[in-house]
């Protein structure tokens, strides 16, 4: 499954379900630093707003907002666009 990514104020990066985990993984690889300490999605650190699409979570995740994603625990269900930071 290829994906494309837009992070927004950086560039788009491709993601492979082959290749990468998850979203941040894909990010990082791509030169896109997330911020991020946990990696399993209970810190929210790397919190982003999910702008365009659909993503997919790998674990049971409780977010107070729908509009934002932990991007260490999703992966993309259809082509999207995240806005870094908080």
């Amino acid at each position: 499954m290829i994906k494309n990514i837009n992070i927004i104020g950086h560039k788009t990066i491709v993601f492979d379900s082959n290749k990468h985990k998850s979203i941040l993984d894909a990010a990082n690889e791509g030169g896109t630093v997330i911020d991020s300490m946990c990696r399993d999605g209970f810190c929210n650190q790397c919190r982003c707003a999910l702008v365009t699409g659909k993503v997919e979570y790998f674990q049971d995740i409780i977010l107070d907002d729908d509009r934002y994603i932990l991007p260490c625990s999703c992966v993309p269900a259809e082509d999207c666009s995240i806005s870094p930071g908080r």
